[in-house]
């Protein structure tokens, strides 16, 4: 047969599907639908130079394996989250759906579903924008769920605006052992933690809405990292109904975590929460707490600080808190334990303190003390956790706010993303 029939037959048949649709002038690659779509979309992605955008089709597109991506400088873009869709629900190879490790990338418009591990990695990348992605596993939550959603670690200068996610069996949006990171008018529902901030210097977390998880926000610090964080603030969320059952994997840190915990500080410093909304929590509103209350041992790691210190709560508005507190964990069992009657307090904080920035009484001093002032509703406790007694149930407990009275230099904005 002549050739140029050969090539005509084979276009009429479909059979070049493989082509994606490459412009090589503006350096768009569009991916066609169809069985292949999944190929065609980590064959752009592994081709991809600097200022290429990959734009995924509506649909749904079937991945059984993780689709990565080592490129500086790409942009993957869909059609709308709820339009471009990768489906991970066969998924047979790779720990994750998607692994970024590329500087400077762009990730908009589409979802991820029911990946094997955690939703979208992104590792050692400066500069990253999500926006627009939703994760979700479509079964509900269950334990058997990937960790987390979207997931930024050992990153540099992070943008996470107006993305959802839903049923992560640790948290929904993961920002770890990062600089620099705002996330902000995200939706985070039914996942364990709503939104997690680990060990990161500067955050800024705002106008998010943390609905029906177990925690809502959770600021942190863990022992053998790369380092404890600072500098975060958390302001103008909506914190409400996250009483979900706890269903992480037994031994991570999230699992000790009682439900019905509206935001959380463990173990960071110069953290501050402002002019939150926090409605309808059985545990409490807010938490603050050392990493000893875990009881974990952390001593191989010499310069870890398990004392969240320099901590200005303020201007909140508080509803409806500690009214039928949770016993999950050593934690829950004690706060449950101390206080006796209900409704616990509002605002709750475990009362251990490093001794060496203390003042002679044992409270801290000024400079590291936790200020807690003008908060709506904002009751508080102190369940001095380390003068519990867990055999007999006995503790000691302090509701002297005005012994908090006063505040920090406010938190410094994240420069970024505006």
């Amino acid at each position: 047969m002549n050739r140029v029939l050969v090539i005509v037959a084979i276009v009429l048949a479909g059979i070049i599907i493989f082509d994606c649709g490459q412009d090589e002038a503006s350096s768009v690659v569009n991916i066609a639908a169809g069985d292949n779509a999944a190929e065609m979309l980590q064959e752009a992605l592994l081709n991809a130079k600097p200022g290429t955008v990959v734009v995924l089709p509506e649909g749904t597109i079937k991945c059984a394996s993780e689709i990565s991506c080592s490129v500086d400088g790409v942009t993957l873009r869909g059609a709308g989250h709820r339009k471009s869709i990768l489906s991970f629900k066969e998924q047979i190879a790779g720990a994750q759906g998607m692994m970024f490790t590329g500087n400077d990338v762009t990730l908009e418009d589409f979802a991820v579903e029911d990946t094997k591990g955690d939703g979208i990695k992104v590792e050692g990348v400066s500069n990253v924008v999500f926006r627009r992605v939703r994760a979700e596993w479509t079964a509900g939550p269950l334990e058997t769920n990937g960790g987390y959603g979207l997931y930024p670690i050992l990153c540099k200068n992070v943008l996470m605006e107006d993305c959802e996610v839903y049923c992560a069996s640790d948290s929904g949006i993961y920002c770890g052992q990062t600089d620099n990171v705002i996330v902000r008018r995200n939706k985070v529902e039914r996942n364990v933690v709503g939104i997690e901030i680990e060990n990161t210097v500067g955050s800024d977390v705002y106008e998010n809405i943390a609905k029906d998880n177990s925690c809502g926000i959770f600021v942190f610090d863990l022992p053998g990292l790369r380092g404890n964080g600072r500098n975060s603030r958390t302001h103008h969320n909506v914190c409400e109904d996250n009483n979900h059952e706890n269903f992480a994997s037994t031994g991570t840190i999230v699992s000790t975590v009682p439900p019905g915990t509206g935001m959380m500080i463990m173990a960071m410093d110069n953290v501050e929460y402002f002019q939150n909304r926090i409605v309808n929590h059985k545990t409490t509103a807010i938490a603050v707490v050392s990493f000893l209350s875990t009881g974990r041992e952390f001593s191989e790691d010499k310069n870890y600080d398990p004392f969240p210190e320099t901590i200005n709560i303020h201007d909140n508005k508080i509803e409806n808190a500690g009214y039928d507190p949770d016993t999950v964990g050593d934690l829950g069992k004690a706060i449950r334990g101390i206080f006796g009657e209900l409704p616990l307090p509002a605002i709750l904080w475990d009362g251990i303190v490093n001794p060496a920035k203390a003042n002679e009484d044992g409270s801290l001093k000024n400079e590291f003390k936790i200020f807690i002032k003008d908060n709506e509703g904002g009751t508080f406790g102190n369940f001095h956790f380390d003068r519990f007694n867990p055999e007999t149930g006995e503790g000691v407990v302090t509701k002297d706010v005005e012994a908090h009275s006063g505040s920090h230099a406010p938190v410094a904005p994240v420069p970024l993303g505006e």
